[in-house]
């Protein structure tokens, strides 16, 4: 898991070139032990305090949506 984790935040970090990330294990809403990875930006809405519980979900528009898909993809690759 910790190999997964890695990969996946340097992924994210090439894809997004983030200030920092996030790395969370939460079970509190459901039994499954499940990893949250997310980049953080110094702009962002909740900066620097948590996302959790900071505001509401925006989605991506579809083009920027596949467009982040890709550039996490080949960053797995």
């Amino acid at each position: 898991l910790f190999e997964e984790i890695n990969a996946a935040s340097a992924a994210l970090q090439a894809a997004t070139r983030c200030d920092k990330l996030n790395v969370g294990a939460l079970g509190n809403q459901v039994r499954q032990l499940h990893v949250h990875i997310v980049a953080r930006f110094a702009g962002d809405a909740a900066w620097p305090g948590p996302v959790w519980g900071s505001g509401g979900a925006h989605a991506y528009a579809p083009a920027a949506r596949e467009r982040l898909i890709g550039d996490i993809r080949g960053a797995l690759a």
